[in-house]
């Protein structure tokens, strides 16, 4: 499962700053091996478009 919900704000043109909460789980098995992943939490990013 993967959620995300962010706010973008565009300040100038090509740049982009984003701020918000992820939440991303993975489960996986095979045979009689496991995998269990979990990351939450809040996130800024900067990112320029080109």
């Amino acid at each position: 499962m993967d959620a995300e919900a962010s706010v973008n704000l565009k300040p100038v043109p090509f740049v982009v700053i984003s701020g918000g909460y992820r939440y991303f789980r993975l489960h996986a098995e095979h045979d009689s091996d496991l995998a269990d992943l979990t990351l939450n939490g809040p996130f800024v990013m900067l990112r320029a478009d080109f």
